[in-house]
Parts: C-alpha cells; structure tokens; sequence
C-alpha cells in the first residue's frame, strides 16, 4: 500500500520503510533501536527538503509510555497515521506472498498480539477488506495527498 502510495502522489515525497533499517543494522544492542534512530533521521532529512514523507512501518509504544520514534514533532506539519486491520490469517497470508521474507511466519505469530493501534497517533483505521486501491484512495482523502 506505502509504494502504491508513493507512486500515486505527484508532489515531493519520500518514502521511508522502517524494514529497509531493522534488516540493515547488525550486531547493536537490544535496546540500541538504530533503525528507529536511522528511518527518523531519514523522515526529518526529508522533511527538512519540503518532501512529504510516507513512513511504513509496524511499532509500538515503548515500555516507557513513549512512541520509538518522535512522529508528532516533525516540522510545522500535520501528522497522519493509518492502521491496516488484518486478522492473524491475513497476515501470514499476506506475509507470504512477499519476496523478503526475513521474519518467519513462526516469528509473526509471535508478533501478532503487540499490532494494534497506538493511541498516541489518533491512527485511522483501515478495514482489512479494503483492495489496495481504495486504502490508498482513503489514505490521500485524509492526508490530502
């Protein structure tokens, strides 16, 4: 949906895909979240450029209340978030038509509990029977894009 997205919008933008991070950094520590600290640089960088900025990406709150990544600060701007629903099936299903398959379908039943939405970000819901096309049609309705 975030690249359908992307090639969609005719404006300046930059899309940041968290996984293009978590799959790049090795060997860091734990709590280091260098992909966190790596995909925000990337949004402020193309922020700064007058881009609009399309984050994908799955997270969720830190232990401490707050968000892994300082979203709602980023330039004098209006942030949007979408969660798409999708139920476990969905998920594996959809999971496994995808050519990078790093994380296992073990491992995403695993994370499947911790998706839901993070109240911090008022995230818009997409129902998971949405096509593609009319997620993305929501997605700029909302956004403006």
């Amino acid at each position: 949906m975030a690249k359908r997205l992307f090639e969609a919008v005719s404006t300046p933008i930059v899309l940041v895909d968290l996984d293009h991070y978590r799959f790049t950094v090795r060997n860091q520590p734990h709590d280091a979240r260098a992909e966190y600290r790596l995909a925000e640089a990337a949004i402020r960088a193309a922020a700064g450029l007058g881009s609009d900025v399309i984050f994908e990406g799955n997270f969720r709150v830190l232990p401490d209340g707050r968000l892994p990544l300082s979203l709602l600060d980023v330039r004098e701007t209006a942030v949007f978030a979408f969660y798409m629903e999708a139920s476990l099936e969905e998920t594996l299903r959809r999971h496994a038509s995808r050519s990078d398959r790093r994380i296992t379908a073990e491992r995403m039943v695993e994370l499947y509990p911790a998706a839901k939405p993070i109240e911090l970000l008022s995230e818009v819901r997409l129902a998971e029977g949405l096509a593609v096309d009319e997620a993305v049609t929501a997605i700029r309705d909302v956004s403006a894009l």
